[in-house]
């Protein structure tokens, strides 16, 4: 990102300042021109006086700029005066031509406006150039600033962000020393990190729970199986083998209905109230049959209920 950043940055400072060069350029151009144009009509208009009064004490060649410019004074097809530079070349598209008719002369001033635009522009240029270039070279600092204060610490952030996953997620972005938006949206992702963490930990504590839980139905099916192997086909035991296996099928359908519900974003739980006693009596015969070895002192009183429901009730007590 930082290298992509600094390429544009470069190519848009180069694209500035050649618009500006070439611009600023062209204004200051367009008005050389206007007022070297203005300038040579008022000499020329001057000339043309002094030409016409004798009297008037004008020196015509002092208000010719010799290297850039020709003057000429024709009688119909005569040349009676003519001054200026020979190497001027009339017909180039960079040489204006003013003209003035009076009192029967024809006054023609040549004028080389490129090369004098040029002398005229070529400090402002050097100038113009030398500004652009301390522009440039302030916009890329502030760029590079720029840089430093937000690209490095959102490359920073990415590369924070990739070293966390699901087996490192008490890993944390330091916060940095200024108070801006990076700072906040550090903050922000280091929240939401830890709402997820615990969202994690919590799942994880359900699940593994929910496996142990899953497990008992397994056992007591599993132990309802060895009676009848070993005490053969006995009616009683069989029915009591069907009405266990009912009642725990329905608590592995349970199970799984819970564990499903668990991955909902959002779950409505309805709280009832659970048999309490009917459950306990029901838990400790299942655990009396399966364990035969084992004594089980078991003192319940009766019509209890419990505000929780009746599966909670079942997994707290086989746990």
């Amino acid at each position: 990102m930082k290298k992509r950043f600094l390429i544009v940055l470069a190519c848009v400072t180069i694209l500035m300042a050649f618009v500006t060069f070439f611009l600023s350029n062209l204004v200051v151009q367009r008005i050389t021109e206007q007022l070297i144009m203005e300038k040579a009509n008022t000499r020329l208009s001057i000339i043309i006086q002094g030409f016409n009064n004798i009297s008037n004490d004008i020196d015509i060649y002092s208000y010719i700029a010799f290297p850039y410019e020709n003057i000429s004074i024709r009688k119909g097809e005569f040349v009676i005066f003519q001054y200026g530079t020979s190497a001027l070349n009339q017909d180039s598209p960079r040489v204006r031509k003013l003209e003035t008719i009076r009192g029967g002369y024809d006054f023609v001033l040549f004028i080389d406006l490129g090369r004098e635009v040029a002398d005229y522009l070529s400090p402002f240029r050097w100038i113009l150039l030398i500004c652009i270039i301390l522009n440039a070279i302030i916009f890329a600092i502030a760029g590079m600033l720029f840089i430093n204060t937000v690209v490095h610490p959102i490359e920073n952030l990415a590369k924070s962000m990739t070293k966390i996953t699901s087996n490192n997620l008490r890993e944390r972005i330091e916060l940095p020393t200024r108070r801006d938006e990076v700072s906040q949206l550090i903050v922000t992702f280091n929240t939401m990190l830890d709402e997820i963490e615990g969202t994690y930990g919590r799942l994880k504590t359900f699940v593994d729970d929910m496996m142990h839980d899953l497990v008992t139905p397994v056992q007591i099916l599993e132990g309802y199986r060895q009676l009848i192997e070993r005490h053969g086909k006995d009616d009683r035991i069989i029915d009591e083998f069907l009405e266990v296996s009912k009642v725990q099928l329905f608590r592995l359908k349970e199970m799984t209905t819970s564990l499903k519900a668990a991955f909902l974003v959002e779950k409505r739980r309805h709280v009832e109230c659970a048999p309490a006693s009917e459950i306990t009596k029901r838990n400790v015969t299942y655990f009396r049959d399966l364990y035969p070895d084992i004594h089980f002192d078991a003192s319940i009183q009766e019509d209890v209920t419990l505000p929780i429901e009746p599966m909670n009730l079942e997994r707290i007590e086989n746990i």
